[in-house]
């Protein structure tokens, strides 16, 4: 059951890791504009970071975000308009640095951060959508601090071509979004240990809360055990 104890709570988030959002990836809600939603404005600095992107000969791409940064999101868009998403999957390198986002109900359309800790460098192969061709670019936004990030990093143009004989389903895999996991970084904020547990629904202790009023409505449970 829920228990309202807001400076218990409090207390909780900061022994696991602090209370700052982008500890458990990007939420759904900033999959259109690719902004933290923070309330500060974009730095400069797109330069010091990089995505590059490299088309494979299954018209997969090999992704990669480089640079210095806590959190991220990375998606695909339209080349020729980079407010479009184009809704393929993403399949992170490692389920213990990124996870993959559900936009607009495209599952794995998005790539993300599963924890706050510094990073130099992120890897996924993204799979386009069946029979779809055109020019893509990867775009990415960076979180350095709570109130610090740079959006609008794109990658070269890519060409993907439509295969004839169709292309294989991937075998990517979602955050939990069910039971004790369900609404994470949605409608509430969710810790676990060990780290990388909310990507894969394994954690063996997690918190979650949710902010109402004046105080905080947290639950601590086990739900690996």
């Amino acid at each position: 059951m829920a228990t309202r104890f807001p400076f218990f709570a409090a207390v909780l988030l900061v022994l696991l890791g602090g209370a700052v959002p982008y500890h458990t990836g990007a939420p759904q809600r900033a999959c259109d504009a690719m902004v933290p939603g923070h309330g500060s404005p974009s730095e400069s600095g797109a330069d010091t970071y990089q995505v590059t992107a490299e088309k494979q000969p299954d018209q997969s791409v090999r992704v990669t975000l480089t640079g210095t940064f806590k959190g991220f999101l990375l998606q695909a868009r339209k080349a020729d308009d980079v407010e479009s998403l184009v809704p393929g999957k993403f399949v992170p390198d490692d389920n213990a640095t990124a996870a993959t986002l559900d936009c607009s109900g495209d599952v794995a359309a998005a790539l993300t951060h599963t924890n706050g800790d510094v990073k130099s460098q992120v890897k996924a192969t993204w799979i386009p959508p069946a029979n779809w061709a055109g020019e893509v670019v990867f775009r990415a936004t960076a979180v350095q601090e709570y109130n610090s990030y740079v959006e609008r990093i794109l990658s070269a143009p890519v060409s993907i071509e439509r295969s004839p004989h169709g292309r294989k389903e991937d075998t990517a895999t979602t955050p939990a979004t069910s039971g004790a996991y369900a609404a994470c970084g949605q409608t509430k904020g969710c810790f676990g240990t060990p780290k990388g547990c909310l990507s894969r629904g394994s954690c063996s202790i997690l918190l979650t809360y949710v902010a109402r009023g004046d105080g905080v409505d947290y639950e601590l449970s086990a739900p690996a055990s």
